[in-house]
């Protein structure tokens, strides 16, 4: 089963959109750009296709880092 979609450009309730909200300077645009080229096919090969589908796993990568 795959993952849920997620994209930072997404507009919130809000008017706001996550990616105004940080400085282009900032550490975590460098941390999405390195994520967003690691290869993790490793990772979601192990994915499980039985029950709900999980969240985002880049994304998930980008919180713990």
């Amino acid at each position: 089963m795959p993952c849920l979609a997620c994209k930072e450009e997404n507009g919130c309730l809000l008017p706001l959109y996550l990616a105004e909200l940080i400085p282009a300077d900032h550490v975590a645009k460098a941390v999405n750009n390195i994520v967003d080229l690691l290869d993790i096919r490793n990772i979601t090969s192990r994915v499980k296709v039985e029950g709900c589908q999980v969240q985002n796993l880049r994304m998930m990568l980008k919180i713990l880092f």
